[in-house]
């Protein structure tokens, strides 16, 4: 008889009571209490549908790889109870946020209501247990609140000790680990490309080079045409071109830990998997991205050729944080690493304030379960804190949410205020398309379906087609009119199939609205965030939650890929996991603040050493001297210090050194470069051999022109020439010398 040990191990959460508010709401004349507790969650199982609504708390931690769990116990303690005035309200059925809604009557289960006893039954609703880049993760779903639905009555808890049992196997290492020179090569950030959009990623790359990352770009063509890919997706045995890239993947993670990719390009050009789901009843082929991020399991389990369905058990830990573009010419591409480069290295052009605003739109039923409110809450004040983050401004349909014809907002007010007031954050709450989603629809929560006004891809009276939106009353109320290019924002959506993978162009020649947010329009912004088909109400509200509880609560998850892949590996439906994906790039961090400068940098030069301290803390820092040693291009990278001190100086070199919610510190020793300004008062530049001033020179500021006003005077001390490029202009009244 084998005796296998068994381990345990306790955890402890704690959960503010006094965050906890009960709130009046009433349905078809009768009032119910809805139950808000800061940073929890609604229930996302159709199970419980007609149930009492009651608050969950999710909570995950990682154990080492050799661990399987054999049981969780909680036991709660330290509650207050009360009554409550009225009842719970009972959950209702999840809706898909497509551009009409089938009516639903209202769910309530007589038999839960009519039991004499406290619920739930278990303390602990569900734990998963799932594999990672960082290791191997165990989750928990905990509900804190009892409630007996006979006498109405409560208990809050404050603290849940949890018990862990487990027992320890022998680990397992992949076995081509280390050895897979495929002729390829493999970089920490990968970007994969069709040959002829190649180049124009060089000045990106530059930039994420500077930062300090290994980062190369790839052709898709060398990847479906390598004759050691020929097997495709050689765990999942799936031969396709989009087993081709995944194994590709596998074979860099492998060998080098590759962290990011970049897949440029839409469905022409970038091979898509179908993720195979269940949206409310319906099974769904669904355009996934996630399939090349977790690298792990087997996407067809069960041989039957539908790939990630529940039956195959997919895990949904990444090992590789993805993100796409819509794109297809280089235009698309500059346009979106404009927007990359203004949104991390100057936003607003010095003008910060923006950051900490955002700015929702809501309607129909969203607007009746205040989903956007549950967001807002969300953005404004961290657990632990209680500090403000994001100030958020939420335009609701006017004059209610079920109004037939509402008179407001307007498509043109969403872009207005974009355009004038300037956000950070963007988001939506509506119902929507691949072209358009519904600020303000003609009674969509009373059964309608028709669009009286919406946000389009592109304007309608650009497109001249009436079949594209219906009944809308709109103008000025496309992407294509957004003018915040110094502005640049990032979108977070929860409507339906916004961004398509394959779907990127209509028959109109009108893009989709992440594809135009991202590469098409100057404005607009360097990511889109959204869903490549139909959204659910709840869940996607959810999946918006733990997107942003992993930036907020975990400062190393602020990057948008790594947020996004944490929001799935969160979730608990397996379509949402496939639906949600990210346009834009993944290492790029979302500023969840008006950003801090380094002000207090010092960086010295001693003989053949430099020392630099940022002033500022650790936490998440990256610190690189980048350059060329004997024509030989050199990275020296530090992260998590404040203070650091390098043997060894580059002829010419790159310093950048990067934090969260911190504008990069950037400082170079050759060549300086004069961008995207405008001077009117007294200005001299000197200490660089080579001086270049143009508006599209260096991917290391943002792009614009450069105009010496009248009362402007610039004195440029250069120690070997100047290059004067293009859109550059000095008017009547201002001065150039060059010394």
């Amino acid at each position: 008889m084998i005796c296998i040990p068994i381990y345990a191990f306790h955890k402890t959460f704690h959960y503010d009571t006094s965050a906890l508010a009960l709130v009046n709401d009433t349905v078809n004349s009768f009032v119910y209490s809805k139950v808000i507790w800061l940073d929890s969650y609604n229930v996302d199982d159709e199970d419980y549908i007609g149930h009492p609504e009651l608050p969950i708390f999710y909570h995950s931690m990682t154990i080492a790889d050799n661990i399987i769990v054999d049981s969780v116990h909680v036991v709660l303690s330290d509650g207050t109870s009360d009554a409550l005035t009225y009842p719970l309200r009972p959950i209702q059925p999840p809706v898909v946020i497509g551009s009409s809604i089938e009516k639903h009557s209202f769910a309530f289960d007589d038999n839960v209501y009519s039991t004499n006893a406290t619920i739930p039954s278990n303390n602990l609703l569900n734990y998963s247990v799932d594999q990672a880049r960082e290791g191997k993760y165990l989750s928990l779903s905990i509900t804190p609140f009892r409630y007996n639905p006979v006498t109405n009555e409560y208990t809050a808890y404050s603290v849940a000790e949890v018990e862990v049992y487990t027992h320890i196997v022998e680990r397992h290492i992949r076995s081509n680990a280390g050895s897979n020179d495929i002729g390829i090569p493999y970089y920490e950030y990968v970007i994969v490309t069709s040959p002829q959009l190649q180049s124009a990623f060089e000045p990106f790359a530059q930039w994420k080079r500077a930062k300090g990352y290994n980062i190369g770009v790839v052709s898709i063509n060398d990847i479906l045409n390598n004759p050691n890919l020929a097997n495709g997706d050689e765990i999942s045995n799936i031969n396709d071109d989009a087993g081709k890239l995944r194994q590709y993947l596998i074979h860099s993670y492998d060998s080098i830990q590759t962290k990011y990719a970049l897949l440029a390009g839409d469905s022409s050009i970038i091979p898509i998997r179908y993720g195979y789901g269940n949206c409310l009843g319906t099974y769904k082929y669904t355009p996934s991205d996630f399939y090349y991020s977790e690298l792990n399991s087997n996407w067809d389990e069960n041989n039957n050729g539908i790939y990630g369905e529940e039956a195959d058990d997919v895990d949904y830990g990444a090992e590789i944080y993805v993100g796409r573009l819509l794109c297809s010419s280089t235009d698309e591409v500059t346009n979106w690493m404009k927007k990359v480069l203004q949104y991390e290295i100057n936003p607003g052009n010095g003008d910060y304030a923006y950051l900490g605003l955002a700015l929702f739109s809501q309607t129909d039923e969203l607007q009746a379960s205040h989903l956007a409110e549950s967001i807002k809450r969300k953005l404004e004040k961290d657990s632990i804190n209680r500090i403000n983050y994001i100030n958020c401004t939420i335009l609701n349909e006017y004059p209610s949410y079920n109004a037939y014809s509402p008179t407001f907002p307007l498509g043109s007010d969403i872009i207005d205020s974009v355009n004038n007031r300037h956000y950070g954050l963007l988001g939506n709450f509506n119902h929507g398309g691949p072209l358009s989603y519904g600020v303000a629809t003609k009674g969509n929560a009373a059964g309608g379906h028709d669009v009286n006004h919406c946000v389009a891809a592109m304007d309608y009276y650009d497109s001249h087609d009436e079949f594209l939106y219906s009944d809308m009353e709109d103008t000025g109320n496309g992407f294509d009119n957004l003018s915040n290019k110094v502005y640049p924002a990032i979108f977070y959506s929860i409507s339906c199939t916004n961004m398509p993978f394959d779907m990127f162009k209509m028959h109109n020649g009108t893009y989709n609205l992440g594809r135009m947010f991202t590469c098409r329009s100057e404005g607009g912004g360097p990511a889109y965030l959204g869903n490549t088909r139909e959204g659910i109400t709840t869940y996607s509200t959810n999946l918006f939650k733990y997107f942003l509880d992993s930036i907020f609560i975990n400062i190393p998850n602020n990057h948008l890929g790594i947020a996004e892949a944490k929001s799935k590996f969160r979730s608990h439906d397996n379509y949402m996991r496939h639906v949600h994906n990210l346009l834009g790039c993944p290492e790029m961090s979302l500023y969840t603040r008006i950003p801090n400068t380094f002000e207090n940098m010092s960086v010295n030069q001693i003989g053949n050493h430099m020392i630099v301290s940022t002033g500022a803390d650790s936490i998440e820092s990256r610190i690189c001297l980048s350059g060329y040693i004997n024509n030989v291009y050199k990275q020296f990278v530090y992260t998590n210090r404040s203070n650091v001190r390098f043997d060894t100086i580059p002829e010419t070199y790159t310093l950048v050194v990067s934090m969260p919610n911190y504008i990069p510190y950037i400082l170079t020793n050759d060549t300086c470069f004069l961008q995207n300004t405008s001077i009117s008062d007294n200005r001299t530049y000197g200490g660089c051999s080579t001086f270049i001033i143009g508006s599209d020179i260096s991917p290391l500021q943002p792009y614009g022109n450069v105009t010496i006003e009248s009362g402007g005077n610039v004195v440029i001390n250069v120690g070997d020439k100047v290059v004067i490029e293009n859109d550059f202009e000095v008017k009547l009244g201002g001065t150039l010398e060059i010394r």
